[in-house]
């Protein structure tokens, strides 16, 4: 949890410090961490709003396909690091307790609404506490990943790359606490690379700032994309989730551009700088203290905190607050002097009584009915007066638009409020610089009527007042104090809550940089002390910690667990939550209060329950522990160690799968228990850490364009789809001269830079489309707090789009045909890194290419999609021997053309202006009603959108058989829609009428809100997909699938042949495959072939593509809804599309169209082949008028094996290694069905040694 809402805080502050995770565009992790509660919660909800239960094995399947899909996303190349929380420390109990009681207590209330409502749950609701260390859910998940990992390992050769950590619920500590021990841990050692990758995922907003205590540059934190406001129904699957990277190092930077002196820069030392700022945030809110109260600052306390630090540097020099985890509470204590006198000056600009407020005002103006919005500061007034005011009146009188006024050092308290005033009056505020630009004459006389405000403003500066304000302060304190302690704030109570507080800050802060200082200790009130009481209790304080021992699992449940949750304790402790004569019934109260605390939302409510008595709780348990639980809750209630997984070929032993999964008869998968104690612990930002613009490829670094800094409001900064109401940090791009010409390298779309082909350079006059792509470019930066500046020329470039292979087999980069054209200040001449996927390769060796027992894909076309083993390779003349293996035909191919054809028949799709001549209704008037309609109602003053909304450019989506993009760009709308929007016209016939009818028409508010409700009815069950896709129906899917259950029984005939001599060029080596395979172009209904030795489906798998999602603006798929001939463990329905878990969405460029034939090998020389095996006497048909260039010579394969089924088909790798085998027991004195000798001969007749080697 950690500071609320401060992902959002970071988010709107520094709006350049996401990027989304699209297209593949990711930079390459060493590591990836996963924080597996958040998956967990994620996978087991059946739905927030819905009073359901998922069974545990479909639970437990989804979480391993998450983490799965997490793992393809990254592709972590080092260390994959899986934590579930175990046992927490005390100090994080409380919180825990908290969350459980409320929890429990709003499943009982949603369980009685939906009764009270009529509905008659039939089982007991999902209860998310059994999410908890020591629960029979938690030991069972325990098993399960396990075996997923195990099975992932041995099967799967990304994984087997991985040294895969999983640190399960039996080892104590919370998961994204074992994870910052686990990269202490790995720092630890001589030989750590210090710029490994880190990826982090997880939901918390507190790993913002444990990523930055690690110091580490190249570190990013992966988490599902925020939005917020109304949702459309959208794809569920998996793979249709959008995700954002959080980069801490540009975090970093934006804290480094707010944080450090403009006139001495090197003065500080920021990796301190950067820790005292995570300790000072604990008073902003975090998992183990409450939240300070700050004084009127809700809405801006971080910048405000930020602030106070700012001048606390400038005033106490280099002493700085901590120092490798710990504080330093003598300059903690003038640190927080100063919030506390920042605080003071916020009562007296305005003061928490609003009574005392307006008598103020009242005794000033003299009437009630005044308004005076604007309150100055005494010194904010005379500084105005004094400066600010004879500059800006000179600047209005004489239109002065050179002069400028330079904001001093020793007045840069006065920051905000210049740059505010310069906001409302017009003026520019830059790099501390005030100046007029040309104004008309509007704009001047706003700037006078600013000026004019600011000098009748209010200002309370009389003795008088200051005294009343210490007043109102103490007493607000006392206040504050009796209501939730009970006694004042000189008392010795209150005392006691600062001490018990300031060790609270000592304990987070070790906990963050060295790990658990104290399992026991906690925090032991529900409110924290204010500042004045934390600074008069320093003097007297030193902390000291009992590292003490952790609870075991089932002492945590008891600690933790409401009695609505009793069921998940083993049953002998169950009375002491239940029974009115337990010795600790008290710790479990049935009902309780929430106190919100002065906040606005529910879930930020203080719950009001008793803290646990440690000593109490271990005296009515361990009897129990010790005398009463049966094994399994034994082994329930142990600790674990954290265990590591890795891929050895050398081991080989049968393992028998726990979970009904397939055993494996050779498992190459070591599992040994591993500790991850630290010896040496390395603080700060290592040496040799490439930082900034010296960064590795895929870190950005705002220092790549030159730029000054401004902080605004207002601004037009729009994230989470929201206009961001708060102050940004916005980036003005300055403009550098640069001779670009063509076919320079260059980077493009900072700070997540890509790589483009210069095309040619264009002066803006010159260039027609130049407002046009100004004002998007413009805009687009925008919403991310950044001034792009005035455009003087365009680089017109083309992207990087991947590697394309050559005949001889080097990889040269390949770029796109269609250009663009970029502002020439935003384009980055070069970077310090390349990025390793694209760079170009000589061609490697023949063996290196195709290894010897390694699979590749035949591309000769007889023998399209064979899956290949390689037998021997030839460095002479760069050819490869190869046992192919494959189905003689595809008996689905045909079929499900047909299904395709006939289903596109069954759906007509009809232009805009045809459907506005069917409905009988205006073209614009269509226009509107399916993209936006705003109608403004008779009473009130928001406009209500009743469009059906399907029709939108702006939002990527269309609505699944009722809008789509035609051939020409154009929309198009099915019968099926044209049948709605009847329903909907004749239903509110009227309304219509009136829309139809008047220019500016207004309509009830009650009848707008009524046609709302109709829309959302009616489109409740509709999905929106893709703009640029094109899928089957519903319907079509569904006979697609019955097809291949039905063809899934019938019996596929298999030939095998040995091919020999065959030139690399007619093999798809499945290493680099996707550079070739990205080129393809796909229809509905077409077959296909998995390629990847890694994921979610089989190598070699076959399916059939039921949905295209295509590249914006290019021809080219991005990703396809594929049915699979076979049921997998990861399959997913897709969306309902599917009956049977078959279905799974692919990148384009993972698999092969076998159906549209386009990379085939077309050199004229033809192999030699031999058949391996004719065990069954089958007589080969003379196919040669279907054989293409193979031809004749393929007649001769006599190489059929019994009829297998399509399913075992699928699992063609293991099937092969048996055959080959076989193969080896059948050596020249092995006989055929026909009890004679095999004998291989060549075209000469004569017996084969090896065969001629004849290129192809």
């Amino acid at each position: 949890m950690g500071i609320p809402k401060f992902y959002r805080y970071v988010a709107q502050r520094w709006p350049l410090t996401s990027q989304q995770v699209d297209e593949g565009v990711v930079p390459e992790f060493d590591n990836l961490y996963l924080d597996m509660n958040s998956i967990v919660h994620q996978c087991t909800h059946a739905n927030a709003d819905k009073v359901g239960h998922l069974d545990e094995q479909t639970s437990f399947v989804q979480i391993g396909n998450y983490i799965e899909h997490l793992f393809t996303i990254i592709q972590p190349k080092k260390h994959f690091f899986l934590a579930i929380d175990g046992v927490a420390p005390r100090a994080k109990m409380n919180q825990q307790r908290s969350r459980r009681f409320r929890s429990a207590q709003e499943a009982e209330e949603k369980q009685l609404a939906s009764i009270a409502a009529g509905e008659d749950p039939e089982e007991d609701p999902f209860d998310s506490n059994c999410i908890t260390p020591g629960t029979e859910f938690m030991a069972h998940l325990s098993v399960f990943l396990k075996n997923f990992v195990i099975q992932k390992i041995n099967s799967d050769s990304q994984w087997q790359q991985c040294k895969v950590v999983l640190s399960g619920h039996e080892v104590p500590g919370e998961g994204e606490h074992k994870i910052m021990k686990y990269i202490r841990f790995l720092k630890s050692h001589e030989n750590y690379d210090v710029n490994t990758r880190h990826c982090l995922y997880g939901l918390d907003a507190d790993l913002i700032m444990l990523g930055l205590s690690t110091h580490e540059q190249h570190f990013a934190l992966l988490r599902e994309q925020v939005l917020f406001g109304p949702k459309k129904t959208e794809s569920k699957e998996i793979v249709d989730q959008k995700f954002d990277l959080l980069h801490i190092a540009l975090i970093r930077s934006y804290i480094q551009l707010e944080i450090q002196d403009k006139e001495n820069p090197n003065e500080t030392d920021f990796e301190r700088v950067l820790d005292d700022l995570i300790l000072i945030m604990f008073f902003l809110g975090n998992d183990f203290l409450p939240v300070t109260p700050m004084l009127m600052i809700e809405e801006d306390a971080i910048p405000t905190i930020f602030n106070a630090y700012k001048k606390y540097l400038r005033t106490e020099g280099n002493k700085y607050l901590s120092l490798n985890g710990e504080i330093n509470f003598t300059h903690l204590r003038e640190f927080l002097k100063l919030i506390m006198s920042v605080q003071i000056d916020r009562f007296e600009k305005t003061s928490l009584d609003p009574s005392w407020i307006n008598d103020q005002l009242q005794r000033i103006t003299g009437s009630k009915d005044t308004e005076h919005e604007l309150v100055l500061s005494a010194k904010e007034m005379e500084f105005f007066k004094d400066d600010l005011k004879p500059f800006m009146l000179k600047c209005v009188r004489k239109h002065d638009t050179l002069s400028t006024f330079q904001l001093d050092s020793k007045l840069d308290q006065f920051q905000k409020f210049v740059a505010t005033l310069a906001h409302a009056a017009g003026f520019e505020f830059v790099d501390s610089t005030l100046r007029m630009p040309d104004l008309d004459e509007a704009g001047i006389e706003l700037a006078r009527k600013t000026i004019r405000a600011y000098n009748a403003a209010f200002v309370p500066a009389s003795e008088e007042d200051h005294v009343k304000y210490a007043e109102q302060f103490n007493h607000w304190r006392n206040r504050y104090y009796m209501r939730k302690f009970h006694d004042t704030y000189e008392s010795p109570t209150v005392t006691n809550v600062a001490l018990n507080y300031l060790e609270g800050l000592q304990w987070v802060l070790f906990y963050y940089y060295r790990g658990c200082p104290s399992w026991s200790w906690f925090y032991r009130y529900h409110y924290a002390p204010m500042t004045p009481e934390l600074i008069e209790a320093i003097p007297n304080f030193k902390p000291v910690f009992d590292l003490s021992t952790p609870f075991t699992p089932f002492e945590q449940l008891m600690s933790v667990l409401p009695d609505r949750s009793s069921k998940l304790l083993p049953p002998c402790l169950r009375t002491l939550v239940l029974e009115p004569t337990s010795p600790i019934i008290d710790f479990y109260p049935h009902d309780f209060k929430l106190d919100k605390n002065n906040k606005k939302a529910l879930w930020e409510a203080v719950v009001l329950i008793p803290f646990i008595d440690g000593d109490r709780l271990l005296r009515a348990v361990r009897p129990i522990e010790e005398s009463q639980l049966n094994e399994d809750e034994i082994l329930r209630n142990a600790f674990g160690n954290e265990l590591q997984f890795e891929y050895n070929s050398e081991v080989s032993y049968f393992y028998k799968s726990p979970f009904g999964t397939q055993d494996l008869p050779s498992c190459h998968t070591v599992v040994l228990p591993i500790t991850t104690d630290i010896l040496n612990y390395r603080y700060g930002l290592l040496p040799g850490a490439l930082v900034g613009l010296d960064a590795l490829h895929g870190f950005p670094s705002l220092n790549s364009l030159p730029f000054t800094v401004t902080i605004e409001k207002n601004f037009g900064v729009k994230i989470f789809e929201r206009p961001t109401p708060n102050d940004s940090v916005i980036l003005h791009i300055k403009h550098k001269n640069h001779k670009f010409k063509r076919d320079d390298r260059v980077y493009v779309h900072w700070p997540f830079l890509s790589e483009v082909v210069v095309d040619r350079v264009e002066n803006a006059i010159d260039f027609s489309h130049a407002s046009i792509v100004v004002n998007n470019v413009s805009m687009d930066y925008k919403r991310h707090g950044v001034d792009i500046g005035k455009t003087e020329r365009f680089v017109h470039v083309r992207d990087l789009v991947g590697l394309k292979r050559t005949r001889d087999g080097s990889f040269v980069k390949e770029f796109s045909n269609r250009t663009y054209a970029i502002p020439e200040q935003l384009v980055v001449p070069s970077i310090a890194h390349e990025d390793q996927r694209f760079k170009e390769i000589i061609a490697a060796p023949i063996g290196e290419e195709f290894p010897v027992d390694s699979y590749a894909l035949m591309l000769i076309s007889k023998f399209y999609g064979f899956p290949a083993k390689v037998l021997k390779t030839y460095a002479d003349t760069n050819t490869v021997d190869v046992e192919a293996m494959g189905p003689v035909s595809d008996i689905l191919a045909g079929k499900v053309s047909e299904l395709v054809i006939e289903d596109s028949k069954n759906e007509k799709w009809y232009p805009l202006d045809v459907c506005s001549t069917k409905l009988k209704i205006g073209g614009r008037q269509l226009q509107s009603l399916t993209s936006r309609l705003m109608v403004a109602p008779k009473t009130g003053d928001r406009d209500i959108n009743i469009a059906l909304s399907i029709c939108n450019f702006h939002s990527g989506l269309r609505a699944d058989g009722l809008s789509r993009l035609g051939k020409d760009g154009r929309w198009e709308l099915s019968d099926r829609c044209l049948e709605i929007i009847k329903l909907y016209g004749r239903k509110f016939e009227p309304e219509f009428h009136i829309l139809k009818t008047t220019s500016r028409p207004r309509i009830d508010e009650d009848k707008l809100k009524e046609m709302r409700t109709w829309v959302k009815t009616h489109m409740d069950d509709v999905m929106f997909v893709p703009l640029y896709s094109t899928r089957v129906s519903t319907r079509g899917a569904k006979l697609i699938e019955s097809a291949v259950i039905s063809a899934s029984s019938e019996p596929v005939h298999i030939q095998k042949a040995e091919v020999k001599n065959l030139n690399r060029g007619a093999l798809l080596s499945l290493k680099n495959a996707h550079h070739q395979l990205r080129t393809q172009k796909f229809r509905l209904g077409c077959r296909v072939i998995f390629t990847q030795s890694s994921g979610k489906v089989n190598m070699f798998s076959r399916g059939t593509c039921i949905g295209i999602t295509y590249h914006p603006k290019s021809p080219l798929a991005k990703s396809l809804d594929v049915i699979w001939d076979y049921e997998f463990t990861a399959g997913s329905k897709l969306d309902g599309r599917c009956v049977t878990s078959r279905g799974l969405t692919v990148r384009a460029d993972s698999v092969l169209n076998i159906s549209n034939i386009q990379l085939a090998y077309t050199h004229d020389p033809v192999p030699d082949f031999q058949a391996r095996k004719n065990s069954y006497n089958s007589k080969p048909k003379n196919n040669s008028g279907q054989q293409g260039r193979t031809g004749k010579q393929a007649q001769n394969l006599k190489n059929f094996v019994p009829s297998e089924k399509r399913d075992d088909w699928n699992k063609f790798p293991e099937l092969l290694k048996k055959m080959m085998v076989d193969d080896k027991k059948e050596k020249s004195g092995a006989v055929n069905s026909n009890g004679e000798k095999n004998k291989s001969k060549t075209k000469t007749g004569k017996k084969s040694k090896g065969g001629p080697r004849t290129n192809i």
